[in-house]
């Protein structure tokens, strides 16, 4: 017979002799996950992929041991769900180790030969969709070669408990715990803070969050994020995998010069001036203002920072347009609401569009507040481990069933963009719905934005409506 009991967080614990599961409230952005997942619950589209280079003599046994370090230190990494009534739970249960696969491919990094089954074993293990009532939501793979000392291991996890800066931790931390493996030590990473409080710190109990929303309920009363962007049928039918990619050519060896004069110039950052340019490529298309959605990392304060879960937040941005005349205009603009929307960043925006009058079941399913957003994805180096030959990365994405998708969110358009990328690389892309959305505007804004961002510092005073048609 277990006791129940509630610790100071007001997290409810089963104690027993020897073991103890840990239950929270589902965050809403864990929620949204999860409610998309189950609409097909055999999709692979929220599958998250890393692939670190293992260090010389660590063994699987290693790797394993690792790997149960990091899953101790990370209560998601050892989290499933389970739906009561309406609610939805965050079970972190106490011992939830991951076994490491190990595969064995013929040839070397650079030239694979794999045989029909260990090419099966890899596919299955980034592809297959997890069972989000199981724990742990992870899987690790150890693949050797049999003309090749070198070693890789693939992680892969479902966005429902991680966010992209999360798993950006998660490599860098497992790369400095098989570095210790290596050298027979014990790697102390220090302390960390667990998501299910921050999800209890980011209730609207919570009178600073509370603040938040009514913020952001009286900034977006009456919006209407809707552009006249010329569509292929109805809106609200929204299809994974309708996703289509238009790469936002920026290859020129002068890039890195141009961002950096135009962050000077204008005092914007990176994010702030793809969301100027981008809300400069659609003006036609508005009346008046323009909503964009700006992925954000959510990490205002140093504890948070190491935290590994699904914090991000989508702030609906909501740029008027009256008055501006150039693009500094516009850049200027667009900091001033990125800043004042940032201080109020930390609100789930899942309860403030509920609080808007839209249902659980159109939040779960969509997003009523933006039809584009902006994700800017830092590249953040994982540790030495993050250092791949390029022709296995293309190999194993050559053996894969069908390309990563994103959870899309309902969303029509999106600017996927890096933040300090090296020349040559390009600026991204313009993912959209092609169910949606046609070919020919999503060609066109991906042409506008990489015109814009290549000739940023020289047509800063330049009149708006000129640069952009």
């Amino acid at each position: 017979m277990h006791s129940q009991r509630t610790s100071e967080d007001g997290v409810k614990m089963m104690a027993g002799s020897t073991w103890r599961d840990i239950t929270a409230p589902a965050s809403p952005a864990q929620r949204k996950f999860w409610e998309v997942h189950q609409l097909d619950p055999a999709t692979n589209a929220d599958n998250l992929l890393a692939v670190l280079s293992v260090p010389d003599g660590v063994t699987r046994r290693g790797v394993g041991a690792a790997v149960s370090q990091l899953t101790r230190r990370h209560e998601v990494l050892r989290t499933r769900f389970v739906l009561t009534g309406d609610d939805l739970l965050q079970v972190v249960e106490v011992a939830a180790d991951r076994m490491v696969d190990e595969v064995t491919l013929d040839g070397t990094p650079q030239h694979v030969a794999a045989a029909a089954g260990e090419t099966e074993l890899l596919r299955s293990t980034m592809d297959e969709s997890f069972d989000l009532g199981r724990a742990p939501i992870l899987r690790v793979v150890l693949v050797s070669f049999t003309r090749s000392v070198e070693r890789f291991v693939l992680v892969v996890t479902n966005h429902s408990i991680i966010d992209g800066w999360s798993f950006g931790i998660v490599q860098h931390e497992l790369s400095e715990l098989l570095e210790a493996e290596q050298q027979g030590a014990r790697k102390d990473l220090g302390p960390v803070k667990q998501f299910r409080k921050v999800v209890a710190e980011r209730s609207l109990e919570n009178p600073v969050i509370a603040k938040q929303h009514d913020y952001w309920v009286e900034k977006l009363a009456g919006v209407r994020p809707e552009l006249s962007l010329p569509t292929a049928r109805n809106k609200a039918d929204v299809h994974r995998e309708a996703l289509r990619d238009v790469p936002i050519e920026l290859r020129s060896h002068s890039w890195n010069d141009v961002m950096y004069q135009a962050r000077r110039t204008t005092g914007a950052s990176p994010t702030m001036l793809y969301i100027a340019v981008l809300a400069a490529s659609l003006a036609e298309f508005s009346v008046g203002e323009v909503v964009i959605g700006n992925v954000y990392c959510n990490r205002s304060t140093e504890p948070d920072r190491g935290v590994v879960g699904l914090l991000f937040n989508v702030l609906p941005l909501r740029i008027s347009l009256a008055g501006v005349s150039t693009i500094r205009d516009l850049i200027g603009r667009v900091r001033a609401v990125s800043l004042e929307g940032y201080a109020y960043g930390e609100v789930p925006m899942e309860e403030v569009a509920l609080s808007l009058g839209f249902g659980r079941a159109v939040v779960g399913g969509g997003s009523p507040l933006w039809e584009v957003a902006v994700n800017v994805i830092p590249q953040r180096n994982a540790g030495p481990a993050t250092q791949l030959p390029p022709a296995f990365v293309r190999w194993l994405w050559s053996i894969r069933d069908s390309p990563v998708m994103e959870c899309w969110d309902g969303r029509v358009l999106e600017m996927i963009a890096l933040a300090g990328h090296q020349p040559g690389l390009g600026g991204g892309v313009i993912r959209y719905n092609s169910e949606v959305l046609a070919a020919a505007p999503a060609a066109l804004v991906a042409t506008r934005i990489a015109r814009l961002m290549l000739r940023l510092p020289t047509i800063l005073d330049e009149p708006l409506s000129s640069e952009v048609t």
